[in-house]
């Protein structure tokens, strides 16, 4: 009997046992079978929903108004803000680049990137920031403000040259525009752009070098010549020019002394002597002839990006043989005028 219960301990313990190894492998199989969910989601390209050109800092901010028409200085660089609406489905913050080109219409984009001053930049017809962060008149794209988790307004700031060039209807471009264009891009490759246009407007403006022609002291009878004014070309557009005499004489404030009539003044483009100096001042408005070229007669806007076109005007004058002394003046209207 008790070898009997001593074998049935046994086998119940040796069965105890089997089965405490078949929980621990049960539970070590369950564990080698857990799995982690995995799935890889497609990228989509970005789409760039709107575009625009607006005043620089303007405080409508993102609400601003597009500019139609834009107005530059006559002698200074101006700031302009691109704004640009961009949607990415798979985030916003999945754009990884966005890269703009304003450019005259009638200039390829090719040759714009191909601009070889001042790293893909021209002062006259194009200004972008697509070689990778160079800064040519345009600066990084950024992000402003969150419209939802796919969009959101981006913004870069343009610095325009006041030489750039004019396409309104006064202008010699008349017939075109100034384009915005602009791609977004993540990791996959984006041939998409969006467009936008705008005017830019005639700037007239030209500089007289002198407020004061000064001859000096001369004698009864003689004359003098040679004395140069330089002129020089501001804005965006072909400029000369005019002078006019307020009245028809030079007032001599000497005891008893009489006047110069104006036409006694001359001037010309060339410098030579009084005699072949080309025209005699008058009251009536003539051109001075600032000219880029001989025979020009303007000087054509600029293109270069270092310096402003200029040119001089030599004055002379005559001096009666009897009948005036002291100082003797006359004031002068001078205008600038399109060509």
């Amino acid at each position: 009997m008790t070898q009997e219960n001593s074998l049935m301990n046994w086998v119940l313990g040796g069965a105890l046992l089997l089965i405490g190894l078949f929980i621990i492998s049960a539970i070590v199989l369950t564990k080698s079978q857990a799995e982690i969910a995995s799935v890889q989601v497609s990228q989509v390209a970005p789409a760039i929903n709107s575009v625009k050109l607006c005043a620089f800092n303007d405080p409508a901010g993102v609400d601003c108004l597009g500019i139609a028409n834009f107005l530059g200085s006559p002698n200074a660089q101006t700031q302009a803000d691109i704004w640009l609406n961009v949607t990415d489905l798979n985030g916003y913050g999945d754009v990884t680049r966005l890269t703009t080109s304003v450019h005259r219409s009638g200039i390829p984009l090719a040759s714009c990137m191909n601009a070889s001053v001042n790293g893909h930049k021209d002062g006259n017809f194009c200004y972008n920031n697509m070689s990778f962060g160079n800064d040519a008149g345009i600066t990084a794209c950024t992000v402003v403000s969150s419209v939802s988790a796919t969009t959101a307004w981006w913004k870069c700031t343009i610095t325009f040259e006041p030489w750039m060039d004019a396409t309104d209807a006064l202008s010699k471009y008349s017939a075109e525009n100034w384009m915005i264009q602009s791609w977004a891009q993540d990791s996959v490759s984006n041939n998409n752009w969006k467009l936008a246009t705008f005017e830019n407007t005639s700037v007239l403006s030209m500089n007289f070098g002198s407020t004061t022609i000064s001859y000096g002291q001369m004698s009864l009878g003689a004359t003098k010549a040679g004395v140069a004014v330089l002129g020089t070309l501001y804005g965006n557009s072909d400029a000369d020019m005019t002078i006019q005499a307020n009245v028809n004489s030079m007032a001599c404030d000497g005891p008893g002394s009489s006047s110069i009539s104006v036409g006694n003044q001359k001037f010309s483009t060339d410098d030579v002597v009084y005699e072949l100096l080309a025209s005699s001042l008058t009251t009536f408005a003539q051109d001075l002839d600032f000219e880029t070229s001989a025979n020009g007669n303007k000087l054509l806007a600029r293109t270069s990006e270092t310096a402003n076109p200029t040119d001089s005007v030599f004055f002379g004058i005559q001096i009666p043989n009897s009948g005036v002394s002291g100082t003797c003046s006359v004031t002068a209207t001078i205008l600038s005028v399109a060509q």
